[in-house]
């Protein structure tokens, strides 16, 4: 266990969560690729171009195995369909190769609402992607300045 994850106990079991997200600025980097999406109707080609980027080493990921680039993606599809569900239009995506990953970069204009996973619903009910982002990114953060927010993580890996 480490600072960014703690213990739970539901029905006798333990389940590793993620900590709350920390508002922190955005890493330093160039993105490779940006998406615009207005509906959650484009995320299918989001996905697509996004698993393509990694399949074929865009990203400096080269040789990710399937198990890395399904936790990129599908940490990329709840940012974004979060962002679209909860925050404000505009929405912009960009991705971004770092060396310890792949920075995925989501804003949104609903800088008032910040990233607070929720913890105390039962799994089975949902809810629980962006607790599920953080515990697969080796870091995730977001920040607000001015009229919007950045969610962020680096991904694929493991803290």
């Amino acid at each position: 266990m480490n600072e960014r994850t703690d213990v739970r106990f539901r029905a006798g079991a333990p389940a590793r969560v993620a900590a709350d997200w920390d508002e922190a600025p955005v890493p330093a980097a160039v993105p490779c690729s940006w998406w615009r999406p207005e509906v959650l109707a484009d995320m299918p080609a989001i996905r697509r171009d996004f698993r393509a980027l990694l399949d074929d080493g865009a990203l400096g990921t080269p040789e990710l195995g399937p198990e890395l680039v399904e936790e990129a993606v599908a940490g990329l599809d709840e940012l974004v369909s979060n962002a679209i569900r909860h925050g404000r239009v505009p929405v912009a995506v960009s991705v971004s190769p770092l060396e310890d990953g792949v920075l995925l970069v989501v804003t949104d204009h609903a800088p008032e609402r910040s990233v607070h996973p929720t913890s105390t619903r039962d799994p089975a009910e949902g809810g629980m992607g962006m607790r599920l982002v953080a515990a697969s990114a080796r870091r995730s953060g977001w920040w607000a300045a001015g009229p919007v927010k950045h969610v962020w993580a680096v991904v694929p890996g493991r803290p």
